[in-house]
């Protein structure tokens, strides 16, 4: 199987993505290169693509940017970096697949899927507000219970704590969740907030704004890290590319949450 064969397979699971405007392409490598492994990662950071090169596997397929940028389009500042990273990718004969536009909607193992089941919400009646956000029911239960539960949920992923905003004795029904990206910014917040729910879990934000916002509406802000609410996705997804590939390794390879937590002595 070549690279160019395991792209077309990723972009044949989703025919709504448009492929002439899509972020879904090769961002490094000869696509006719025979795929030996596949490694599959939130973001092709270089220390996860070094990782992936030494355990033999040649196919990256990353969700997030390999150049900073959400179209790869050079970042100003950065031009040497970019040099640097691509001098490696070509040395090593790396291919890197962009698995993006797909995941954001894919049923299943798709990002909202993945993060709901993760966050055991799997089961729970849920309002549809777009194809990026979703409001769940849940039993109530006080704001501090709930930060804590969540915590405990993404401990696995590398997060081991919630910043929250809210009353802590306040109770949570109406839970709202999204994708990455799209779950930040006030005017994203209201539309939450408009539509009943008590609090979000914001992966996207600029802090200062929303948080203040937040504290002032009484909506309940969860802080998650951008990588961590959607690794769900891509560790099902490379459990999918292993049981489609069962003679090619897979791994998943982990590069959510890029932050340490200093505590006061």
């Amino acid at each position: 199987m070549t690279a160019r064969d395991l792209h077309t397979y990723l972009r044949s699971n989703c025919p709504w993505v448009d492929p002439e405007r899509t972020v879904d392409t090769f961002k490094a490598g000869d696509p006719e290169t025979e795929v030996k492994g596949i490694a599959v990662s939130w973001m092709s950071r270089s220390a996860t693509l070094k990782a992936a090169h030494e355990q033999g596997l040649n196919a990256f397929v990353t969700h997030e940017p390999t150049f900073w940028d959400h179209t790869e389009r050079p970042v100003g500042g950065t031009e040497e970096d970019r040099k640097r990273k691509e001098a490696w990718l070509a040395e090593t004969g790396m291919v890197v697949i962009r698995c993006h536009d797909m995941l954001d909607q894919m049923p299943g193992f798709g990002i909202q899927d993945s993060w709901a089941t993760w966050l055991g919400l799997g089961g729970c009646e849920f309002e549809q507000t777009d194809a990026f956000r979703r409001i769940y029911t849940i039993e109530p239960r006080p704001l501090a219970a709930l930060a804590e539960e969540v915590a405990t949920k993404l401990s696995p992923l590398g997060q081991h704590w919630v910043e929250y905003v809210g009353d802590d004795a306040r109770p949570i029904e109406r839970v709202g969740i999204g994708t990455g990206a799209i779950v930040g910014g006030t005017e994203v917040l209201a539309q939450y907030r408009d539509r009943g729910a008590d609090a979000v879990l914001l992966t996207e934000l600029t802090r200062w704004r929303e948080l203040s916002w937040g504290e002032d509406v009484g909506l309940a802000l969860l802080l998650i890290d951008h990588g961590v609410s959607e690794a769900p996705s891509l560790r099902a997804l490379a459990q999918h590319l292993a049981d489609r590939y069962p003679d090619i390794p897979v791994r998943y390879l982990p590069a959510e949450c890029p932050t340490k937590l200093a505590l006061a002595q």
